[in-house]
């Protein structure tokens, strides 16, 4: 029981309400039996000063070519829609995530009685210690090694939620919070694929980016046989489920050798991901499972939520 969206936010200062802003936001999917899934992070253009950079380490240079919230804006939402949210200080990320959408014109149903706090929950199963993100993790034996770094900060608080979703008690205790998050409606947000920055890792590839560099031309009949080599490719360079700046640059220059057009790679990223989508189910993996993995793909290959229920009704 469970599919979690944990995520992690980085801000100019403590007052959503105030006017303070999202600088940067990562996000691990974990899935109802624990297991770690997807990962997804972006700087974020504040459209203000960055703040309080003592904390969260970034200076206005670092979000140049950052894209503003308005254009991850349906991207993001295709990882919580349908999914529990889940946050060190829920109380403190969700109000800021609902108020970047609120100024768009859309209300999300985010908030404490839409997810679950690692922090709070700590109370119940880290007892008799602090309740901060280091000393939780501490406890379990996890060390964050880039601490105020979104993504960093979201895969410490899944590894907390996965000791969580191990206690017994856990689906029930969590049950009703569980069950709001699956019913709620969210808004249709289209995703636009804008290329996502990244701190932590300079290699890292604004994922979705490289398609945008194709030449935009009509599929062609004998497009299959021409792109069998960039899908041998690309199916090895996701195996760990990670597109890097080198990977795409790679997938970029197979697809460019082989005269791809974007219209062409879209379609034969659509293939793999049915491909993807069968031999899991194949292999027996759970549909929530699934779900999880194939989202995950979708969104770092440029395709739509469209592509991802056409593949897993297929």
């Amino acid at each position: 029981m469970g599919r979690y969206a944990v995520v992690d936010i980085e801000t100019t200062g403590l007052s959503s309400a105030g006017g303070d802003r999202i600088v940067e936001i990562g996000v691990v999917l974990v899935d109802e039996v624990g297991a770690l899934g997807a990962e997804w992070e972006t700087l974020i253009d504040p459209e203000r000063d960055v703040g309080a950079n003592r904390i969260h380490g970034l200076a206005s240079a670092d979000l140049r070519g950052a894209p503003t919230f308005d254009r991850i804006a349906g991207d993001l939402e295709l990882l919580l829609r349908g999914r529990v949210p889940v946050a060190h200080n829920l109380a403190f990320d969700a109000p800021f995530i609902a108020a970047e959408y609120r100024r768009l014109g859309y209300d999300v149903p985010l908030g404490t009685d839409f997810g679950l706090c690692t922090m709070r929950l700590a109370k119940d199963y880290l007892p008799g210690g602090q309740r901060t993100l280091e000393a939780c993790c501490e406890r379990i034996g996890y060390g964050n090694p880039c601490a105020h770094s979104a993504l960093d900060d979201a895969r410490a608080a899944a590894h907390l939620l996965v000791r969580y979703i191990k206690e017994p008690d856990f689906a029930i205790r969590c049950s009703a919070t569980i069950q709001r998050a699956y019913t709620a409606t969210w808004p249709d947000i289209e995703p636009l694929g804008t290329p996502r920055i990244s701190r932590t890792s300079p290699e890292t590839e604004p994922q979705q980016s490289f398609v945008s560099r194709l030449v935009s031309r009509p599929p062609r009949t004998e497009m299959y046989r021409e792109g069998y080599g960039y899908l041998a490719l690309l199916d090895r360079i996701m195996l760990d489920r990670l597109l890097t700046r080198l990977s795409a640059d790679e997938l970029v220059s197979a697809a460019q050798v082989a005269d791809l057009s974007r219209e062409e790679v879209l379609l034969l990223h659509r293939a793999y991901l049915g491909a993807l989508a069968r031999l899991a189910k194949a292999d027996g993996t759970p549909a929530v499972t699934l779900r999880a993995d194939v989202e995950g793909v979708a969104v770092a290959l440029g395709l739509t939520p469209t592509d991802v229920d056409e593949v897993l009704m297929a």
